[in-house]
């Protein structure tokens, strides 16, 4: 992850460091979960800041992050 010095999500300021620290963290989770290198890792979340992260998360453990349109219908997210 190239070195981020400030996020702004809408109201909110986060430093790069915590962000950096987020996914890190999120990452330790996924990988806990069996997430690995080559993995697809389906993400169905509003766009937000825990989006971003689970985002970064999988990419920094080798993994494709698969983005899921959270407005779908249910049989388009069985699917």
């Amino acid at each position: 992850m190239e070195q981020l010095e400030l996020l702004l999500i809408g109201s909110r300021r986060l430093e790069g460091s915590e962000l950096k620290e987020r996914m890190l963290r999120a990452a330790t989770g996924l990988a806990a979960l069996g997430v690995s290198a080559g993995d697809s890792v389906a993400i169905l979340m509003r766009n937000d800041l825990p989006q971003l992260e689970a985002t970064l998360a999988a990419q920094h453990l080798g993994a494709y992050p698969v983005q899921i349109n959270w407005h779908g219908s249910n049989d388009e997210l069985a699917y």
